[in-house]
């Protein structure tokens, strides 16, 4: 959530809806955090419904994000961002 924040700039408006969403989804990631189709699955849908609440600047934000992420776990680096949220 700090990273969406930081990345993207939320409002707190924003910033309680994607909260929200990702509580929604925590018991669906939970049973699934592989990479498989049914995680790429509930990953996809939390994405669409962040970028519904985004303005256009912050959602093309968003994709730049996706992308390092997606080149970051394919370096095979690890499984996320440093300890201050960074993806180098």
């Amino acid at each position: 959530m700090e990273m969406f924040n930081r990345e993207l700039g939320l409002t707190e408006t924003q910033k309680e809806k994607v909260s929200a969403i990702f509580k929604k989804y925590e018991p669906e990631m939970e049973k699934t955090m592989r990479p498989d189709p049914e995680f790429e699955a509930v990953r996809k849908r939390i994405q669409a419904e962040i970028l519904m609440i985004l303005t256009p600047e912050q959602a093309k934000k968003m994709e730049v994000m996706e992308e390092r992420m997606k080149a970051f776990h394919k370096t095979g680096r690890g499984h996320g961002p440093g300890p201050e949220g960074e993806f180098k």
